[in-house]
């Protein structure tokens, strides 16, 4: 009757503005205020977030002038959304920082899944917290950003010694890992990584592409490449993970995480990671498709093929093992 159809990040935006403003009312009512949840990792997704990012294309655009040699300190200026709002207060008191990361719809949210429940398994659910960080400034929260901030302070002076702490980020945030003042006393990152075409490939046959063209895509995959590179460099302990292995073996990949972050004297780890790691899978995002699941249409190959095609995409895929031969294992059929 003359109404327009709402696109994917009209919906969705409407969506995350509906959920504020029920958590809102439910402050109103004199309930606890759990503002999305802050401590529960389990309920981050990324890329499921896509969607209500501020103006993910303007976003993506700017990194057209970046070159090879792109500086981290200009990757955070960049990932640095929305300033006129600040930013959480990080947790210093607490023992152990644990930051997930990755390239996306590379098994990030699951990696953080099954850490937060190993952690939670060994030290206590009331001594693991958790955030997805500067969620406010990742997507559209409107109104409701003082409330937000006002949990998310929350976990900054709950989080004290004992405990550990436990935050996703899909920007690069620095000051996390500050020597003095970063996030706990020990900082660690986890970092996923996935062959970029399978990533494109998945990106190209899901609801998420209704938000890209080509160009953008390719934009997002080299911004991500940026990102990884940075916190690599500014971490003192960093293990990265690659996808297929993690559901190819998740028990095996969760006890190198177990042993990395410290938790080698715990009796029986190896029991643990492995329950752990079993009854985590089926908590994986659906939409990432396995390793040589199925053929692709031509002209989805080939525009897959062309959004990686840039020169920066290249050689993170040689670096990192990852054939930019279409006809290998790694293809698309």
């Amino acid at each position: 009757c003359g109404m327009r159809r709402l696109s994917s990040v009209e919906f969705l935006s409407l969506l995350v503005w509906m959920t504020c403003a029920s958590l809102a009312m439910t402050q109103q009512q004199g309930s606890t205020l759990k503002s999305f949840q802050l401590t529960n990792t389990d309920d981050y997704d990324s890329d499921a977030l896509y969607s209500a990012r501020w103006n993910l294309t303007a976003f993506l655009m700017t990194y057209r002038s970046r070159t090879v040699s792109f500086s981290c300190e200009k990757v955070a200026q960049m990932d640095d959304l929305m300033k006129d709002f600040r930013g959480y207060r990080i947790p210093t008191k607490c023992d152990i920082g644990i930051i997930v990361v990755g390239t996306p719809w590379s098994g990030s949210a699951l990696q953080a899944k099954m850490v937060s429940r190993l952690l939670k398994s060994v030290l206590g659910t009331e001594k693991v917290q958790g955030a997805y960080w500067d969620l406010h400034k990742h997507i559209k929260l409107l109104n409701f950003v003082g409330i937000h901030l006002e949990d998310s302070d929350k976990l900054a002076s709950t989080a004290v010694e004992g405990h550990a702490c436990l935050v996703r980020s899909y920007e690069f945030k620095p000051q996390l890992l500050f020597r003095h003042n970063g996030l706990c006393r020990e900082r660690i990152v986890l970092s996923s990584r996935r062959d970029l075409r399978l990533v494109a490939r998945d990106l190209y046959l899901s609801s998420q592409m209704n938000n890209f063209n080509q160009e953008t895509l390719t934009l997002l995959l080299e911004a991500s490449i940026s990102r990884n590179r940075c916190w690599e460099a500014y971490s003192t302990k960093y293990l990265e993970t690659d996808y297929e292995a993690l559901r190819a073996n998740p028990s095996n990949v969760l006890l190198e995480i177990a042993k990395f972050i410290g938790l080698d004297q715990i009796v029986g780890l190896e029991i643990i990671t492995k329950n752990l790691a079993n009854s985590t899978r089926q908590l994986e995002d659906p939409e990432i498709s396995p390793l040589g699941s199925g053929a692709v249409p031509d002209d989805v190959s080939r525009n897959i093929e062309l959004a990686i095609a840039s020169n920066l995409i290249q050689r993170y895929q040689m670096d990192k093992g990852y054939s930019n031969n279409p006809a290998s294992e790694s293809s698309l059929s």
